[in-house]
């Protein structure tokens, strides 16, 4: 076995681990209208980029704050059809869509 092949196969293992820590494979939640007064984490946004909170559930609102990917916020209530949830993180607080939102149980 050469060098080369020694070191290629723990690359591909390493490489498929920080796929699977970057969310990529994490499958995404629905809302479904039901979730409220629950705490969530925001996944599904790319590396490198934050999810905007709007000042009402509707992607043209204004941006009051971002959140970090990764993070986990309180969510008060989502609309009946389940597309847009009410969040709160430090005191950031206003409307994101749930397609980011996976409940978390502690």
């Amino acid at each position: 076995m050469t060098l080369v092949s020694k070191l290629t196969i723990p690359a591909l293992i390493g490489g498929i681990i920080a796929l699977a820590a970057t969310g990529l494979f994490t499958p995404q939640v629905h809302a479904s209208g039901g979730m409220k007064e629950v705490v969530a984490q925001i996944t599904g946004v790319p590396a490198h980029y934050v999810l905007n909170v709007l000042s009402a559930p509707e992607s043209g609102a204004d941006r009051v704050g971002t959140i970090a990917r990764n993070a986990f916020v309180w969510v008060e209530s989502c609309t009946n059809d389940g597309g847009w949830c009410l969040v709160d993180r430090s005191g950031t607080r206003g409307w994101v869509s749930a397609d980011y939102l996976t409940p978390h149980d502690f």
